[in-house]
C-alpha cells in the first residue's frame, strides 16, 4: 500500500512492518508499506535444514504505477521468508519494464544467496527458479568535471 509523505490514508499493512522510500530528485514521495494490490505471486520451497524440513518461500509483485510527478512506473515486490521481507521497487519507463525489471531484481537476488547456491531453494523441485538473472551487473563510469 502506499502513504503520501506526511499524511495517513487509512491504508493497513499487510505483509511487511518495513518500509521503503520512493524517491524524486531526492525528495520522498511516497513511503512503500506493503506491495499493495498483489498481480502475480510465485511460492519456492526451501529445505531449511538436514531432516528434509521444508518452508514456503513466497515472492509478491505488486501493481505497476505511475510515480507522482512523473511519467516513470514504479513496480513493487517483496520476498517473504527469506532476508529482511523489505518491500522494494523498480522503476521503468512503463509497466512492462517496471515489472521485468522486478522481476530481474528478484532473481538476481535469489541467485546470490547462500540457499540458492547451496541447492536449498527451489521451485517445483527445479533449481532453475523461473525469474530472468542479471548476469552482470551494470558497470558505473564515474566522471570527474574539472
Amino acid at each position: 500500500m502506499l502513504e503520501p509523505q506526511g499524511k495517513r490514508t487509512g491504508w493497513q499493512r499487510q505483509w511487511s512492518v518495513w518500509t521503503r522510500d520512493l524517491t524524486q530528485n531526492g525528495e520522498t514521495v511516497m513511503r512503500l508499506e506493503t506491495v499493495g494490490k498483489v498481480v502475480a505471486e510465485r511460492t519456492l520451497d526451501l529445505d531449511a535444514n538436514a531432516n528434509g524440513a521444508r518452508s514456503e518461500i513466497r515472492v509478491l509483485f505488486g501493481a505497476p504505477k505511475r510515480i507522482p510527478g512523473s511519467t516513470d512506473v514504479y513496480c513493487p515486490y517483496q520476498i517473504l521468508g527469506l532476508g529482511d521481507e523489505t518491500v522494494r521497487y523498480t522503476e521503468g519507463v512503463d509497466g512492462a519494464q517496471a515489472m521485468y525489471l522486478a522481476m530481474e531484481a528478484v532473481g538476481t537476488t535469489l541467485n546470490g544467496t547462500p540457499e540458492m547456491r547451496s541447492g536449498r531453494l527451489t521451485w517445483y523441485g527445479e533449481r532453475s527458479l523461473g525469474f530472468p538473472v542479471r548476469a552482470e551487473r551494470p558497470r558505473l563510469r564515474l566522471v570527474a568535471s574539472n
